[in-house]
C-alpha cells in the first residue's frame, strides 16, 4: 500500500514543482537601470548585440550610457558639461548618433564609436539639428533642422553623408516638416507636414525631387512608421475622433483602422517580423490619466495591454528578435528603463 501511495504522489509532486517553476519563469517587468534617484530614458537597442544605449542624469548632467542587458555592464560614453541626448545606433552597431546642446535651443548632431571614442560634430548651425536616423546601409543620415528660417518651430528635412558632407534640404518650404523615416530599402523617405493646414503623411524620393501626399482630409495623421518589408505604414490619426492606429499601403491604398481604444495613442513601432505593433495609449481621466504600453496584432487587430501600473510608461522599443520589449517608466520623482517578455501568440 505504501508503494502505491508513493507512486500516486510522484505525479502530484511533479505538477507542484512544474507550477512553481512556471510561476518563477513568468517574470514581470525587469528594471534594467535600477536608479532610484535620477532620470534614465530614451532607450535604443543595438541591432547586432544586446547593448542598450540610453540617456541618464546620474552624474548631474544628461549623458549617453550603454548597458549590456545580458551581464549588466554599464559604460558612460559622453563626459562633458552640456546635455547629450537621443542616441541612435548605426545599422551594424559600430557607431552612435546623438544630439548635443550648444546653448539655448541649439542642438547639433554628433557621432561617436560604440565605445565612446572618436566623437565628432556633424552639423554646424545656430538653432536646431536633431531627430537623426541612419539610412539602412549606414551611408547617409536623415535629420530635422530649423536653420533655414531661423525659426525653431518650423523644421525642414535634410539628408547628409555619414561624415556630415553634402547636406541637402529635401522639403524646402515655409511649413513644418518632420518625423522623417527611411524606407527599409533606403529608396524613399516618409515624413509628416502641416503644409495643407492639417498634419499629413508624405513620401519623398531621397533627393527630394518627387513628393507624394499619402493621407488627406481634415484630420491629423502623424508618427508614420514603415513595416519591416516596406509594404505597409502604421500611423496615428484622429480621423475618427480619438487618436487611433491605422495602416496604409505606400501607394495610398488599403487604409485600415487597427485600434479602437477611444483614447490618446502614440509611438507605434513594428515588431521585427511585422506581425505586431506596440504603442502607447492613455487610460484614466484628468489627474488620473496615465500612459501604458499596448500591442496590436496586424492579422486580427487583437489589442493587448502589456503594462498596468500607477506610473507613465513610454518610448517602447523591440528587442532584435521581437521576444522582449524595452520601455521607460516614470514615477513622480524618477524615470527608469524596464524590460518585459512578449509572446505574439
Amino acid at each position: 500500500m505504501r508503494y502505491i501511495v508513493t507512486i500516486l504522489l510522484i505525479p502530484l509532486f511533479i505538477l507542484f514543482v512544474s507550477a512553481c517553476s512556471s510561476k518563477e519563469n513568468n517574470i514581470g517587468p525587469i528594471n534594467l537601470t535600477a536608479n532610484s534617484e535620477f532620470f534614465d530614458g530614451y532607450p535604443n537597442l543595438s541591432p547586432t548585440k544586446e547593448t542598450l544605449a540610453f540617456v541618464s542624469f546620474r552624474e548631474d548632467n544628461y549623458e549617453i550610457y550603454t548597458l549590456n542587458i545580458n551581464n549588466n555592464e554599464l559604460k558612460r560614453l559622453t563626459q562633458n558639461q552640456v546635455t547629450d541626448s537621443n542616441p541612435i545606433w548605426s545599422p551594424y552597431g559600430t557607431k552612435l548618433l546623438f544630439e548635443q546642446n550648444h546653448g539655448g535651443d541649439n542642438f547639433e548632431i554628433h557621432v561617436m564609436n560604440s565605445d565612446g571614442t572618436n566623437q565628432f560634430r556633424l552639423t554646424q548651425n545656430t538653432i536646431f539639428d536633431g531627430f537623426a536616423s541612419w539610412s539602412p546601409d549606414g551611408s547617409k543620415i536623415l535629420y530635422q533642422s530649423s536653420i533655414s528660417r531661423n525659426d525653431p518651430k518650423s523644421f525642414e528635412i535634410y539628408t547628409m553623408n555619414s561624415d556630415g558632407s553634402n547636406q541637402l534640404n529635401i522639403t524646402n518650404n515655409k511649413y513644418y516638416d518632420g518625423f522623417a523615416k527611411w524606407s527599409p530599402d533606403g529608396s524613399k523617405i516618409l515624413y509628416q507636414s502641416n503644409r495643407t493646414g492639417n498634419i499629413h503623411l508624405y513620401i519623398s524620393s531621397v533627393d527630394g525631387a518627387q513628393q507624394t501626399q499619402l493621407t488627406s482630409g481634415i484630420s491629423n495623421n502623424q508618427s508614420g512608421q514603415w513595416s519591416p518589408d516596406g509594404s505597409s505604414i502604421v500611423f496615428i490619426s484622429n480621423r475618427k475622433g480619438t487618436q487611433e492606429l491605422f495602416t496604409i499601403s505606400p501607394d495610398g491604398t488599403n487604409l485600415k483602422q487597427i485600434t479602437q481604444l477611444g483614447a490618446y495613442s502614440s509611438s507605434p513601432k513594428w515588431s521585427p517580423n511585422g506581425k505586431d505593433v506596440i504603442f502607447v495609449s492613455s487610460s484614466g481621466i484628468g489627474d488620473n490619466t496615465k500612459f501604458e504600453i499596448y500591442s496590436v496584432a496586424i492579422k486580427n487587430n487583437k489589442t493587448q495591454r502589456l503594462t498596468e501600473n500607477t506610473f507613465h510608461d513610454s518610448n517602447p522599443i523591440w528587442s532584435s528578435k521581437g521576444s522582449k520589449i524595452i520601455f521607460q517608466s516614470s514615477t513622480h520623482d524618477n524615470v527608469d528603463i524596464y524590460m518585459i517578455d512578449f509572446d505574439d501568440n
